[in-house]
């Protein structure tokens, strides 16, 4: 009965070598979240496209960034044709497979319309300015040629 959960000694080293560059890490992904946000302001103004609270980016750490969209899935296929990773932000939790399982059919309207709508867009430590810009452009394409 139990269980070990300890970290194996490989993953402890990539841990340690990460945690001694967080200050670095976390000013760069802050950094990049501002490049995605002044890139793609154009769309927001057109009314394309919503944000975050540009604020949450000096209270938080920059992990994730991601937009909202009224045409996420034609968004995301387009952005996987164009070899750009991108991911649904969460599933609404009364529609997942253990809330169903479960027989909990509650309507959550807010939650299942920005599970419809939130789309994550490439961050990662090593992500660089032409890449964010790469990605920018062929979201501004998406949105021109419709």
């Amino acid at each position: 009965v139990g269980s070990s959960f300890t970290i194996s000694p490989l993953s402890s080293a990539w841990l340690q070598s990460q945690l001694l560059s967080l200050e670095s890490i976390h000013i760069k992904r802050q950094n990049d979240w501002q490049y995605y946000f002044d890139l793609l302001r154009p769309l927001l103004r057109k009314d394309l496209i919503a944000f975050p609270d540009p604020d949450s980016i000096r209270e938080g750490n920059g992990h994730i960034f991601y937009l909202k969209t009224h045409v996420r899935h034609a968004l995301q296929t387009y952005l996987n044709q164009q070899n750009i990773a991108s991911a649904v932000h969460y599933p609404a939790l009364n529609q997942s497979p253990a809330s169903l399982n479960a027989g909990l059919n509650k309507s959550c309207p807010i939650a299942e319309q920005a599970s419809k709508r939130l789309l994550r867009l490439p961050m990662f430590h090593s992500l660089s300015r032409q890449q964010i810009e790469t990605i920018c452009q062929h979201i501004q394409q998406f949105y021109s040629s419709r």
